[in-house]
């Protein structure tokens, strides 16, 4: 999926172009800016910080039209969020809405059957037992925000997170001890889909709760036959399916408008 453009299309707001850039989710510009009737878009471009905007150029992706370079500012999400609260537009609250429970949720099942295909090309490459064996882990901190990854001294990781951060753990969640190589596979997934969410250094603003479930479900699609019971104890932790993860991040949109 990944520089693909996506185009969605409203009968009030018009026509939407979304482009995934180095995992995040990015609307261009100047589609946002018509539909929230913001009349100069590079005007707008100048009131966002540099890590709300980029420009890019699209030629490859740009419905198969030919031609010259397809260069166009985009925005994430943040930027977008920040458009919507400069529109005047009266339906501009409208507008977010839809973003919020149509455009983003398909992008994100899009997103889902990719990482679906990435784990099966995983599991087809994947040795035999390594000796290296680690848990992956969920911790909130006591400001809260999430720390998800992985080690192999649970106990240690978790009081150096502590010292270098400044922060307390004041709930944590982890795995059993499970194959390096599958450990980082479900920490790599993870991190993608809460990637939207991704503060200063490697900490989300996500749900403490719902990123156990996420996890839960990363050990689910890797646990199959051919690995053996390695996972088994992994889905008495968790309880949640592949589905929830579309319905976990839509709540969780709602909850970062």
């Amino acid at each position: 999926m990944e520089n693909k453009v996506q185009l969605f299309e409203h009968e009030k707001f018009g026509k939407i172009r979304v482009v995934i850039l180095n995992g995040k989710i990015h609307f261009v510009a100047v589609d946002a800016c018509r539909a929230l009737e913001i009349k100069n878009s590079r005007a707008a471009m100048t009131r966002l910080e540099d890590d709300e905007k980029m420009t890019v150029d699209l030629t490859e992706s740009h419905f198969g039209k030919r031609g010259g370079a397809q260069f166009m500012t985009v925005v994430n999400e943040p930027g977008l969020y920040r458009l919507i609260f400069a529109s005047r537009k009266k339906e501009a609250r409208e507008f977010q809405r839809w973003v919020y429970h149509e455009v983003l949720p398909s992008i994100r099942k899009t997103a889902l059957y990719s990482i679906e295909q990435i784990v099966e090309q995983f599991l087809k490459s994947a040795t035999s037992a390594l000796p290296v064996q680690m848990c992956v882990y969920v911790l909130e901190m006591n400001n809260v925000t999430v720390k998800i990854g992985i080690t192999s001294n649970f106990f240690k990781r978790k009081r150096n997170i502590e010292t270098g951060s400044g922060l307390t753990v004041v709930r944590y969640f982890n795995t059993h001890y499970l194959n390096e190589k599958y450990a980082r596979l479900i920490e790599s997934l993870c991190h993608g889909i809460f990637s939207p969410y991704k503060l200063e250094g490697e900490f989300f603003s996500v749900d403490f709760e719902e990123a156990c479930k996420a996890i839960d479900s990363f050990v689910k699609m890797v646990s199959v036959p051919a690995i053996g019971s390695e996972f088994e104890r992994g889905r008495k932790i968790f309880k949640l399916t592949k589905k929830n993860i579309v319905e976990r991040t839509n709540l969780i949109a709602d909850k970062n408008p």
